[in-house]
């Protein structure tokens, strides 16, 4: 498949994420914190909230999950947690070259603290929001004119489809797992609609474990998302992402 660059990427988050087997102590996220703390000087904690019913009464409680480290200008974020770490980059995309060269420099520092621990997923996640416009001063879509990927319903008791989610998993081999999500976002430009198209790729099985394996496993998961990007859209996206409306 010839490989494509846009003018107008759709992409709005991507995100390279390891995962591993034993949990670290909350003093080896601390120190990855400090030690990242000059590129991700912006800290947010990370809990969870659950509501415990007993009888007639009720109580809340929460646990810390973890951190995250954001950059000043708030488009790169490192995730800490006790057994993955995620790193993303967030609109506007600069490319993969870029984009996995941030991330070598923070995942150095985050093996480094955490020491041989064993990888058990790596995963590549990009999620797409195609802004469409509306057609003749209409405000249906016809989805499938920009999705290979979606949702048929009766054409009877459903003459135009205005919201939907659909979410799809399949197993490649290799140990290589792929989801596809996509549905209805909310629209970022007036007279339009949003679509998102969240394709999420990783290895679960087999998982690479030195440095070398590890990025040729992500470049494998990275082109398995481009071609299943593709295989995804139409042409009247393409135009979209070109700059040109057909």
């Amino acid at each position: 498949m010839v490989k494509k660059k846009y003018l107008k990427a759709p992409i709005v988050e991507a995100v390279i994420e390891m995962r591993w087997q034993d949990d670290v102590p909350t003093a080896e996220l601390e120190k990855i914190q400090k030690k990242l703390f000059s590129d991700y000087p912006i800290v947010e904690n990370e809990v969870t909230f659950a509501v415990n019913v007993v009888g007639e009464s009720a109580s809340v409680s929460h646990k810390p999950t973890g951190r995250k480290l954001k950059s000043l200008d708030g488009l790169n974020i490192v995730l800490l947690r006790p057994n993955a770490t995620g790193f993303v980059r967030l609109a506007p995309y600069e490319g993969w070259e870029e984009f996995s060269k941030t991330v070598k420099v923070a995942w150095k520092i985050v093996k480094k603290i955490i020491g041989h621990q064993k990888l058990t997923r790596i995963a590549t996640r990009y999620v797409n929001r195609l802004d469409i416009p509306f057609p003749d001063q209409k405000t249906i879509v016809n989805f499938d004119e920009y999705l290979t990927v979606g949702v048929d319903c009766p054409k009877e008791s459903f003459p135009s489809l205005e919201n939907y989610q659909v979410q799809l998993n399949a197993k490649f081999g290799e140990g290589f797992v792929g989801t596809i999500r996509t549905g209805t976002g909310e629209p970022m430009l007036i007279g339009h609609t949003a679509i998102i198209l969240d394709v999420d790729m990783s290895i679960e099985t087999s998982v690479p474990q030195n440095e070398k394996a590890l990025w040729l496993g992500l470049e494998r998961l990275r082109e398995m998302k481009n071609k299943t990007f593709e295989a995804s859209i139409t042409d009247k996206s393409r135009a979209l992402f070109k700059g040109e409306q057909k």
